[in-house]
């Protein structure tokens, strides 16, 4: 990072990108591995496919952030991990691999022939933004639930995030106050207890991969849709919503590429973050040319994950 980059730092970027970096370890990671326990996958194979798919998001989020000046989180399609677990029993592991390879390459298609700035061109923005508020509305919903089921915690992180509005104070972000009192509150419930981990080196592991029509067209597809055609569309929807230049083609090309490479060791299609790029493109994340701070800051995260 330059010397540059390092004064667009302020306490505004640096909460989202810790926020976020939250959403990602807490909010992502125990998806992934419950998917992977429905497919039966071994260790070996959920360890080699959380390693290569956060790499890769996290590196592709890193040099897009740094080289466009615009905050650009990358992430893996959780509706797209969603399915995966749906169709687990009816395809073979190395079917669903093989159909995400194929996936991949179509969105690397996608970003290469200039379909990316085309999709974006014919959906109204309006139209995408309906569409983002509609996919993370399930996580409001659910962080009401969370709340009363924890009231604590929750009340606790939601008090801190309402005193820093109420401060209005540029240097203290709502958002750290609530990953502070939060972060008090639970310390508080579990004692200051932590579980103990074993910890070894990363592994890295190529499933087989089975090249089946069927599932191609089951998997593939609807894989395309839901990371390409609704995740990335979303997430440079909400971009440009912001007011940024978005480089629709060259985003969806590396988007691509890092699905295929994730894919290709067993994981699930990347896209441009939609909750996390929410996080780090909003309003609260500092003025519009220094937010691309928090999303390296999140990316990064996702590397020493």
């Amino acid at each position: 990072m330059s010397t540059s980059s390092l004064r667009d730092a302020n306490p505004q970027t640096l909460s989202a990108g810790f926020t976020t970096s939250i959403w990602f370890l807490a909010g992502s990671l125990p998806l992934l591995i419950a998917v992977a326990e429905r497919l039966n996958a071994s260790d070996a194979h959920t360890a080699s496919w959380i390693f290569v798919s956060y790499l890769s998001c996290g590196f592709s989020g890193i040099g897009l952030s740094l080289y466009y000046r615009q905050p650009i989180a990358i992430g893996y399609t959780i509706p797209g991990l969603i399915y995966i677990g749906t169709v687990a029993g009816q395809f073979s592991l190395s079917e669903i691999v093989g159909a995400n390879i194929v996936a991949g390459v179509i969105i690397v298609t996608f970003g290469a022939f200039g379909l990316g700035s085309f999709l974006l061109r014919i959906l109204p923005l309006p139209i995408v933004l309906g569409m983002f508020a509609g996919g993370i509305l399930s996580y409001m919903t659910r962080l009401v639930a969370a709340t009363i089921e924890d009231g604590l915690i929750g009340g606790a992180t939601i008090l801190g995030y309402l005193l820093g509005r109420f401060l209005a104070y540029q240097r203290v972000p709502p958002l750290f106050l609530a990953l502070i009192f939060g972060g008090i509150a639970s310390g508080l419930v579990t004692d200051g207890q932590m579980p103990t981990a074993n910890w070894i080196a990363p592994s890295i592991t190529i499933p087989n991969a089975t090249f089946s029509i069927t599932a191609v067209l089951t998997i593939a597809l609807p894989m395309v849709i839901l990371s390409a055609g609704l995740g990335t569309v979303q997430g440079l929807g909400f971009l440009k919503s912001q007011g940024y230049k978005v480089e629709a083609n060259a985003i969806t090309l590396v988007v691509g590429v890092g699905s295929t490479v994730s894919a290709i060791f067993g994981g699930v299609p990347t896209i441009v973050a939609r909750s996390a790029g929410a996080i780090v493109a909003g309003t609260e994340a500092g003025p519009p040319q220094q937010r691309y701070i928090g999303a390296v800051v999140a990316s990064f995260s996702l590397v020493i994950i």
